[in-house]
C-alpha cells in the first residue's frame, strides 16, 4: 500500500443524501460498495467497490482500512463522518450483516 497524505485528498466527502444521526452504521458495507468515498477514488482511482473495505469476522461487521492508519485514519474517520450514523437507512442489508465477498 503507497504511502497516504490526508492533505493531498479532496475535502468535503460525497454524501448520499440520506446520511442520518437518527440510525447507527451497522456496518453492512452498503455504502462503500455501491458509492466509493473521494478517498478511495483519489488513492484507487474508479472502482466498482472500494479497495479499503475489509470485513472482520471478530466484530462480524465491515471496516474501513484508511480510517484505521496511523497516518491520516483521524482525517478519514472525520471527512466521512464514521460513527455519525448511517447513510442507507432504507437499504435491506443493515439487518442482514454478513460477508458479501
Amino acid at each position: 500500500m503507497s504511502e497516504h497524505n490526508p492533505a493531498d485528498v479532496c475535502d468535503g466527502a460525497w454524501q448520499p443524501p440520506e446520511c442520518t444521526e437518527s440510525l447507527p452504521c451497522t456496518g453492512c458495507g452498503w455504502c462503500c460498495m455501491n458509492y466509493p468515498c473521494d478517498q478511495s477514488l483519489h488513492r484507487h482511482g474508479y472502482t466498482d467497490r472500494c479497495p479499503e473495505l475489509r470485513w472482520s469476522e471478530e466484530r462480524r461487521r465491515y471496516l474501513c482500512a484508511m480510517a484505521s492508519e496511523a497516518q491520516g485514519g483521524a482525517y478519514m474517520r472525520a471527512v466521512q463522518r464514521m460513527g455519525k450514523g448511517c447513510c442507507a437507512p432504507s437499504s435491506p442489508w443493515r439487518e442482514q450483516v454478513r460477508e458479501r465477498g
